[in-house]
């Protein structure tokens, strides 16, 4: 009983959007779905990441599947990834991986769940899927993959880098603020069967 009504509680204190998302969830099979995800970016190449703990960071490849796979269980996903030509970062501590960041230099970039088609400038980075293990959390692992991933993007002229947030993703939204972050745009996500529509516009704010 008393877990129930902490569960209603919980319910009772979301958004409406969020009260909704969860109530389709519940619908077998889920012949509706809807989302609202933020897109954010970051111009000019910050200096100076804030870093505590050192680690080893080289660019990722199938042959490192299986260090992946012992973060997140997404093997197929990291496979097909890599076999579409995206790239990934992987920081070491010794022979453990403490995190990953993944990133897109392709001119549109297919999000992986709402299927939405991201236009990414020549100028720019998309970054997606960003990964820290527990234990190496608040350490500037993140900050380091970035300092790597903003080196080399200097190299090729690039000098933006493109996020996608949902706008739920608290912990996200903080870390990327803080990192310099601001808003782009937003995007809202309605499904039906098999039929998919966006609207997109400007998110000066949240």
């Amino acid at each position: 009983m008393l877990e129930s009504t902490n569960s209603l509680s919980r319910f009772l204190q979301k958004t409406s959007f969020q009260k909704l998302c969860a109530v389709l969830d519940l619908i077998p099979f889920k012949p509706v779905d809807v989302g609202l995800y933020y897109s954010l970016h970051v111009k000019d190449i910050p200096k100076n990441l804030p870093s505590e703990f050192n680690v080893k960071i080289r660019e990722g490849s199938e042959a490192d599947i299986e260090e992946l796979v012992l973060c997140i269980d997404k093997r197929q996903r990291f496979l097909t990834r890599f076999r579409q030509g995206e790239h990934c970062l992987l920081a070491f501590d010794d022979e453990q991986v403490a995190g990953f960041i993944w990133y897109s230099i392709k001119d549109v970039y297919e999000e992986e769940q709402a299927r939405y088609q991201l236009t990414v400038p020549r100028n720019t980075v998309y970054s997606f899927d960003e990964y820290v293990s527990p234990e190496h959390r608040r350490k500037g692992i993140l900050s380091q993959l970035f300092a790597v991933l903003y080196e080399w993007m200097g190299r090729t002229g690039r000098d933006t880098i493109l996020i996608l947030i949902a706008h739920d993703n608290e912990v996200s939204w903080e870390a990327h603020l803080k990192k310099g972050f601001v808003p782009l745009n937003r995007i809202s996500y309605l499904r039906i069967f098999g039929w998919r529509m966006y609207h997109v516009r400007s998110a000066v704010s949240r």
